[in-house]
C-alpha cells in the first residue's frame, strides 16, 4: 500500500522526505533533553554523531 505510493515520487521527493524525517527526529531527541543542559552537553559524541 505504502511502498508502491513511495517508488512512484522521483529520487528528489523520496530524499527530500529523508531529510524531513531525520530534522524531526532530530527536533524529538533534543526535546527530550533536559532545559538545562549546556550546548556543550547537547554536543557530546554519541549526540553529536546522530544529530548531524
Amino acid at each position: 500500500m505504502v511502498r508502491p505510493r513511495l517508488i512512484a515520487l522521483s529520487g528528489a521527493e523520496r530524499f527530500h522526505m529523508g531529510v524531513q524525517m531525520f530534522d524531526a527526529a532530530r527536533r524529538m531527541v533534543l526535546a527530550s533533553l533536559p532545559a538545562n543542559l549546556s550546548e556543550n552537553r547537547t554536543q557530546a559524541p554519541p549526540l553529536r554523531a546522530s544529530l548531524r
